[in-house]
């Protein structure tokens, strides 16, 4: 019986854009969108003349300096936890560059998250879900493309997220729940997870 739940980091777990945000404004003097107002991840882009800045940025993001200023959304930590007590697996991923490995697993110790040794870094977290598709029961993750392909190549019944400027536009597609918070987030994946397993 499948019972593994990927769940994805940055934007999932805490605030990316917030990270990222502070970062340009810091090293570079860049003011940058609140992350209310950005509707697409590459509309940060073009506030960059040099590529080599915004790719300096989002690893100054990673970085563990970084730590306390990065917290978790409020009942990430808590949601996770419960779902490991109702017999469900959780595996991350994460499509950071492999330096932040050290630096993503001390983050998610330090505040707690379960299943810490379930950490994956990958270039591109899509092969390495393909070869785990059997063991899948759904994605977390903030991503419009991951979501869309986890329902049609992974063949995924159901896929969940934070709402978001970038995903809200997906709330009338089929098998995406999309909500405002951890809290509600988490009493829809069981609502939705009880239905699928009466289902089955």
């Amino acid at each position: 019986m499948k019972n593994l739940i990927i769940v994805d980091i940055d934007s999932t777990l805490y605030c990316f854009l917030s990270a990222f945000r502070r970062e340009a404004s810091e090293t570079y003097g860049k003011t940058l969108p609140h992350p209310v107002h950005i509707r697409e991840w590459n509309g940060i882009e073009p506030y960059f003349e040099d590529f080599g800045e915004f790719l300096a940025c989002i690893e100054k993001a990673y970085a563990v300096d970084n730590l306390e200023e990065n917290p978790p959304y409020k009942g990430a930590v808590e949601s996770l936890n419960k779902l490991i007590e109702q017999g469900y697996d959780i595996a991350y991923y994460t499509d950071r560059p492999a330096s932040s490995a050290a630096a993503t697993l001390h983050w998610l110790e330090e505040y707690g998250f379960p299943r810490t040794e379930n950490l994956f870094i990958c270039k591109d977290k899509k092969i390495d879900l393909i070869e785990r598709k059997d063991e899948i029961l759904t994605i977390i993750d903030d991503r419009p493309r991951t979501m869309i392909w986890a329902l049609y190549e992974l063949g995924l019944p159901k896929v969940f997220s934070l709402k978001h400027s970038y995903n809200r536009g997906l709330t009338d597609i089929p098998g995406v729940y999309i909500r405002e918070n951890w809290n509600t987030l988490y009493t829809t994946l069981m609502e939705e997870l009880r239905v699928g397993a009466e289902i089955s």
